[in-house]
This record gives structure tokens, C-alpha cells and sequence, in this order.
């Protein structure tokens, strides 16, 4: 079936380049310009004020970053390790010698932040207006609509397996993924280390508490960290604190941001989503699914699945590999939002993309990566949902690689009518001169014989008028 998949999307990039190709004018190599914004990824804040709250961070916070604890990788636990960049904000990154794992090899806790807000207030009140921003209507909708379909997708597993519908989401948040279990028939509970972030969402009756007031003795068919282990200093550590409460027949569920993606392995130290942290510890672990099996087996997991979603944008990284755009360094100066591309790069990138994305889908290489997780020994209570859920995946992106041929198919049929539609256009344009020259011909034939016929006329008449006189 894999198989199956990649013929039809290399027949679908194939026919992009050979269309882009056929539409390429070769008498204009410069081509049509045109602009392209290339927005901020994966952030609430105005570009603006991000820029200034990273700005601030280099100047006082960044300092500080050397003067911090050692701290092995997160995945395996080795201390080998080698420097790979720094990130925009001043963040050293390293690779794990033996899983590969990139990571900021230091600690990062709450104190280094404390220190930098004393020392810059203005940092304070921009951090704050982050957390605010994420209580607008638009924020939550989106959030609670991304979490639903992740829960969404792991239904089936509780339904079919344990059957029990508590629900623990650690790092929820302002609690946007309660509000979304909630939705879908679950009775969720959060823990969240933002104490201010907890005071909101409890304000609004939602059952959140910090880390140091948790105390559950009750099982949990489901226990998630969405977006959350990127930011933890020992995230083996905090998944043995909260395994113990997952039910035997329960499951883990998280999401990541993907070290295989293309952009973060490309952009490294300019990938806007690669950094330390300017007012909260920020993406300091980065997995790939090799990586994140080694820290769930640490843990006592086994990996049930997994999956990515989202898509790299393809300007930016064009723009990038041809110099044309410099990352999130250009957006720290408020340079490089508009990247210009000719008309035969914008078509070659919109008609090639979605079959790439899906060739990237099918290699787990987009920017988010999903686990879903169980117990270990537990692995064949799941294996009939576990190959279900992948089989779903599969068929979603076989539909997907159909589209885009159909898609293909019916550009190529509008293409094709296009030029019916010119020829038979042609074909009138000459019946109608042909017409008009017939035209011409007939007033050319008649007006002789018009003239003929009155010279009779006139004849006729004059001898007429003679024989009436003899008479």
C-alpha cells in the first residue's frame, strides 16, 4: 500500500514540473514578480512585540545563560554530547552522541526568568501581555478545535480498550484542552506550572492545580502533554511522576515539535520555533520519533503509533535556501516578511507542495510530531485499535494523493478545453471573415448587374416612349 501511496504522489509531482515547465516563458527569464507574506509561526504575540521581548532578553537575560547547571539529553540520558548553533535568542543547542536528540544542554528553570524580570520590568509586562492574548475568544477557539480532533482520534482507544474516561492533561495551560474533553465525553483534570495560568482557568471552574498540589490516587484512562515535553528540563522524570497514575489498560498521548522536520533541520538557529525561551522556558528538547522511543522506553512505554500534522511553508523555505529571507533574524530586525518569487517559482512550489507534504506525512517529517503510548507488556491488548489508527492514516493520505490527481487530472482536462475553446474560436473568427469576404463578393457581383439592368430599364422605357409618338 506504501507502495501505491508513492507512485501516485511521485505521478502527481512529476505532472507539476512537467506542467510548471510547459508554462514557463522562455522569452521572459526574469518572469512576473510577485509578494509573499511570511507570518510568525507558532506564537500569540504581535511581531512587534515579540521582536522587543527577545530583544530585551539578549540584552539582560542571554548573559545569564552561561552560568547555569550542566543537564544530560532529555531523551536517553547520555552527557555526550556536541555544540551544533546558538538560537536567535542566545541558547547554545547541542546533539546527543547517541540518539541524536538536539537539545539545549543546560538547566533552565523558573528562577533564571525571575532574575531577568527583576533586572528588566518591561519584559514582565510583555510576558503578561502573552499570557492575556491567549485568553482571547479566537485563541480558544482554535485550541480547543486542534485538541478535539486529537481526542477525537484517541476515542476509539478508550471505547474499545479500558473504558475509562478520566483524563489528566499535564501542561494544560489556561485550560483550553479541558474545555475540549469535555466536548467529547471525558472528565478532565489539568496540571499546569504557571500559577497564573492556573488562577485564570480555575476562575472559570475548571479542575487545574499546580504540580505541588497534586494528589491523584485515582487511574486515568488518558494522560496527555500537548506541546509540553519541549519545554521540560527532565521530561523522563515528569512522565515516571505521572505513569503511576495511568490506568493498566490506559494510554499516553503527546505532541512535539518534529527534529525531522525540513525547516528545523534546515533554519537550525534561524528557525523561529527553535529557541531557548525569552519570558518561559522555551523549545529546549527536540524530538524526532526515534528519539522520543528511547525516552518512553526509560519510562516503562511502548510506542503505539505515530503521526505528524501541519506543513513546513514552502516560501520561507525557498526563500531561505536562496538567500532571500534570513529567518527569525530577519523578523528581529521587521525585515523579510515580503519574499518576491517569479510566477514560475510561485507555480512550480503550489503544484509540487501538497503531494511533498504528503510524501513527508508518509516519512513522519512534518513540524508536529503525535505518540500515542501504553504500558509496556500492554502492547497486543492495543494492537487491533493501534492498526486501525494507522490504517487510518494511511487511507487519509491515499484520499489526499487522489485528490491532488484528480486535481491534476482536472487542470489538465481545463487545459485541454482551453485550447478546444481557442481553436473552435479560431474556426469562428475565419467563418465570419469568409462570411464578410462572401459578403463583399456578392455586393461587388451585384452592383454591374444593378447598373445592366437599369441601362435596360432606361432603354425599355425610351422605346416605349417612341412607339407611343408614331402612334
Amino acid at each position: 500500500m506504501n507502495c501505491d501511496i508513492l507512485n501516485a504522489l511521485s505521478d502527481n509531482i512529476l505532472a507539476g514540473i512537467i506542467e510548471a515547465c510547459e508554462n514557463y516563458t522562455v522569452d521572459d527569464p526574469a518572469g512576473t514578480q510577485n509578494q509573499h507574506y511570511i507570518k510568525l509561526p507558532f506564537t500569540t504575540m504581535e511581531q512587534k512585540d515579540w521582536a522587543i521581548a527577545v530583544s530585551l532578553w539578549l540584552e539582560h537575560g542571554a548573559p545569564l545563560i552561561k552560568s547555569l547547571a550542566d543537564r544530560p539529553c532529555p531523551s536517553c540520558g547520555s552527557s555526550i554530547n556536541r555544540f551544533l548553533f546558538f538560537s536567535y535568542d542566545g541558547y547554545p543547542f547541542s546533539e546527543c552522541g547517541k540518539c541524536g536528540c538536539w537539545f539545549v544542554p543546560k538547566t533552565i528553570t523558573a528562577s533564571l526568568f525571575e532574575q531577568f524580570f527583576v533586572s528588566c520590568p518591561k519584559a514582565r509586562v510583555l510576558a503578561g501581555l502573552m499570557v492575556e492574548k491567549r485568553t482571547f475568544q479566537t485563541n480558544i477557539h482554535d485550541d480547543v478545535n486542534r485538541i478535539g480532533e486529537y481526542l477525537g482520534e484517541l476515542r476509539p482507544f478508550i471505547e474499545t480498550v479500558s473504558q475509562n474516561f478520566s483524563y489528566l492533561d499535564v501542561g494544560c495551560g489556561l485550560g483550553h484542552s479541558l474545555i475540549a474533553a469535555q466536548e467529547h465525553g471525558f472528565l478532565p483534570e489539568g496540571v499546569e506550572i504557571d500559577q497564573t495560568a492556573v488562577n485564570l482557568a480555575q476562575k472559570k471552574g475548571l479542575l487545574i492545580c499546580h504540580p505541588e498540589a497534586f494528589n491523584q490516587s485515582k487511574p486515568y484512562g488518558l494522560i496527555s502533554f500537548w506541546e509540553t515535553m519541549e519545554h521540560m528540563n527532565a521530561p523522563a522524570e515528569e512522565l515516571k511522576r505521572y505513569v503511576q497514575y495511568l490506568d493498566d489498560h490506559g494510554i499516553i498521548a503527546l505532541t512535539v515539535p518534529n527534529l525531522d522536520s525540513p525547516i528545523v533541520r534546515l533554519l537550525r538557529g534561524d528557525c523561529s520555533y527553535v529557541f531557548g525561551g525569552y519570558n518561559t522556558s522555551g523549545h529546549i528538547n527536540l524530538f524526532n520519533v526515534n528519539n522520543m522511543t528511547e525516552l518512553l522506553g526509560r519510562t516503562g512505554l511502548s510506542l503505539l503509533c505515530a503521526d505528524v500534522q501541519f506543513t513546513d511553508n514552502p516560501f520561507e523555505l525557498f526563500s531561505y535556501l536562496s538567500g532571500l529571507h534570513h529567518g527569525a533574524r530577519d523578523y528581529l530586525l521587521n525585515q523579510g516578511d515580503n519574499t518576491t518569487f517569479t510566477k514560475t517559482t510561485e507555480d512550480i512550489l503550489n503544484l509540487l507542495w501538497p503531494s511533498i507534504s504528503l510524501v513527508y506525512r508518509l516519512s513522519l517529517k512534518l513540524p508536529i510530531l503525535k505518540i500515542v503510548a501504553c504500558k509496556k507488556g500492554k502492547e497486543h491488548v492495543f494492537k487491533e485499535i493501534s492498526n486501525h489508527y494507522r490504517g487510518k492514516i494511511l487511507e487519509d493520505i491515499i484520499i489526499k494523493a487522489q485528490a491532488i490527481k484528480g486535481k491534476n487530472d482536472i487542470l489538465t482536462m481545463n487545459d485541454t478545453l482551453q485550447s478546444y475553446y481557442s481553436d473552435i474560436n479560431m474556426l469562428n473568427n475565419e467563418l465570419t471573415n469568409a462570411n464578410n469576404e462572401l459578403t463583399n463578393a456578392k455586393r461587388k457581383l451585384s452592383y454591374p448587374l444593378v447598373k445592366l439592368a437599369c441601362y435596360v430599364s432606361k432603354k425599355l422605357v425610351s422605346l416605349k416612349n417612341g412607339i407611343t409618338r408614331r402612334t
